[in-house]
């Protein structure tokens, strides 16, 4: 007799082989494009159709936290096309904050353009210049 978090994982496995990825890249911690896709469908589906928790399914898919699971349900729902979904306009509005800070985060020096780079040391070494001695020069 198989116990319901066998009988869960058979069916797991199924979203996983449908998608193209091994179990162990879905249950671990995998960045891989695919197999987040995949886990996403699957923590999306055990929580929807057997109605766990959200820190059930985390557990059950080896994170720590409950939150790890809310976010990729939503992740889930928003790329579905479930716009108006609650845990998808929360997840919308993480991804959102995310991509503001990276986008707002200085560039490291090795990052800059040639030009960038001319500009930086040029306000370097007028920085001790007053400003109308700047401007003649």
């Amino acid at each position: 007799m198989k116990t319901p978090r066998q009988l869960i994982l058979e069916e797991v496995a199924e979203i996983a082989r449908l998608n193209g990825v091994a179990m162990y890249d879905l249950m671990g911690s995998c960045k891989v494009r695919a197999a987040v896709r995949a886990r996403r469908a699957a923590m999306w589906f055990v929580w929807f159709k057997y109605g766990w928790s959200f820190a059930k399914v985390a557990k059950l898919f080896g994170r720590k936290e409950h939150s790890a699971t809310f976010h990729a349900i939503g992740t889930h729902l928003l790329e579905c096309g479930f716009i108006d979904h609650p845990m998808a306009i929360a997840a919308k509005r993480r991804r959102d904050k995310i991509h503001e800070y990276q986008r707002g985060r200085p560039k490291r020096p090795w990052q800059l353009t040639k030009g960038a780079r001319i500009a930086r040391n040029y306000r370097r070494r007028m920085a001790h210049v007053p400003k109308a001695e700047r401007a003649a020069a």
